[in-house]
C-alpha cells in the first residue's frame, strides 16, 4: 500500500480548518486494522502499538519482521528476526516521513464511533491530496480512507506497553537500506508499515 499505512502529524490550516487535531496518541495503545481497497495489496490485518511517552510507532505485518517508527524525529528502523538484523529506513521511505507535513490543513466533517471507541472525522488535505481520518479525543486513529484504500481498527486495547518491544535488539547487526534497493528476503510487502491510505502520501 505504498505509503499508505498507519498515523498522522499536523498544524492548524487557515481560516476553513478547525484547530489541528491530537494524531500521535496520548495514552499506550494496541490496534489491529482491517485492510482493503487498493491499500490491501497482499495484507488483510495490520497491528500497529503506540508508545505514547516516546512517540514511538511498531508495525506487525508479516510473521518475524517489524519496523519501529518515531513520530516525532521520523526515523525508523526494521527488524528482520530471521536474518538477526536491524535496517535503518532512509527518511524519504520509512513510516514517519510518510506522516503529513506541517503545512497539511485538517478539516472537522463531523462524528463516529469505530470498534466501539467515539472519534471525530476530519479531512486532511497534503500538497493537493485528500484523505479523512477518524480520531480519537486523545489522538488515536480509528480509520483512515483514501482513494488508495482503507483501514479500520477492528480491536483496541489500551492496556500500558513494553517499551522493550520498541527497541533495537542488541544482539541484531546494524545495516544501511540504500534508497531505491530491492527489500531484502523477508521484508514485508512494501507499504505494509506506512502510515494509513492517503494520509500524508508522497
Amino acid at each position: 500500500m505504498t505509503r499508505a499505512l498507519l498515523l498522522a502529524l499536523l498544524l492548524a490550516a487557515p481560516a476553513a480548518a478547525q484547530t489541528r487535531p491530537s494524531v500521535l496518541p496520548t495514552r499506550d495503545a494496541a490496534v489491529t486494522y482491517r485492510l482493503s481497497g487498493a491499500a490491501q495489496g497482499q495484507l488483510q490485518e495490520l497491528r500497529l502499538s503506540f508508545l505514547a511517552a516516546r512517540g514511538l510507532v511498531r508495525v506487525d505485518a508479516a510473521p518475524g519482521a517489524w519496523i519501529v517508527a518515531d513520530g516525532r524525529g521520523r526515523s525508523g528502523f526494521m527488524v528482520i528476526e530471521a536474518q538477526r538484523t536491524v535496517m535503518d529506513l532512509p527518511s524519504e521511505g520509512n513510516a514517519a516521513a510518510a506522516l503529513p507535513r506541517d503545512t497539511a490543513s485538517f478539516v472537522r466533517e463531523g462524528a463516529d464511533s469505530v470498534a466501539g471507541l467515539p472519534c471525530t472525522i476530519w479531512r486532511v488535505t497534503d500538497e493537493g491530496r485528500s484523505s479523512r481520518a477518524c480520531l480519537t479525543e486523545d489522538g488515536l486513529l480509528l480509520r483512515a480512507e483514501s482513494p488508495q484504500g482503507r483501514m479500520e481498527a477492528t480491536a483496541v486495547s489500551r492496556a500500558p506497553l513494553d517499551p522493550a518491544r520498541f527497541e533495537r535488539p542488541p544482539s541484531f547487526r546494524t545495516m544501511a537500506m540504500p534508497g531505491g534497493r530491492a527489500a531484502p528476503a523477508g521484508e514485508p510487502p512494501r507499504g505494509s508499515a506506512l502510515p494509513p491510505p492517503g494520509l500524508g502520501q508522497r
